[in-house]
Formats: structure tokens, C-alpha cells, sequence
């Protein structure tokens, strides 16, 4: 059964947040797309799809913006 997830402007979906929180745990780690993509139950093209529309960023571009503002 797949999961779809729907796009309300101004929220942020449980994907985004679960796979962004996974990120901000192992900034130090290397993380890859399939990483991510399996943490949120999506295949790798569907979660950066869905993740580069829901922030406007692609997933290693947001995981290196996370690292830079860490750093």
C-alpha cells in the first residue's frame, strides 16, 4: 500500500520533517539520498521529488545548508 502525502501550503509534511530531523541527527555522517529515502518509506526519486517541492531545495542541498549553518 503506498503512502501519499498531501502538500498543504504553510505546513510541512511528515516526510520532510522525519527525513530533515534524521539529517540534523548524523550531519556528520554520510548520509546518501537512499539513506533518507528508506528512513521515510519512499523510493529515491519519489522522496527527492517530493522532497525538492516541499522545501524548494534538493535533499543534499538542504543536508549541506544544514552542515554549513552548523559549521
Amino acid at each position: 500500500m503506498a503512502r501519499r502525502e498531501t502538500l498543504v501550503e504553510g505546513q510541512t509534511p511528515d516526510f520532510v520533517a522525519s527525513a530533515a530531523g534524521l539529517m540534523r541527527e548524523n550531519l556528520g555522517a554520510a548520509l546518501t539520498i537512499a539513506d533518507l529515502a528508506d528512513h521515510v518509506g519512499y523510493s529515491r526519486f519519489h522522496f527527492s521529488r517530493l522532497f525538492s517541492g516541499a522545501t524548494g531545495q534538493p535533499p543534499m542541498e538542504y543536508l549541506a545548508a544544514l552542515r554549513f549553518a552548523e559549521a
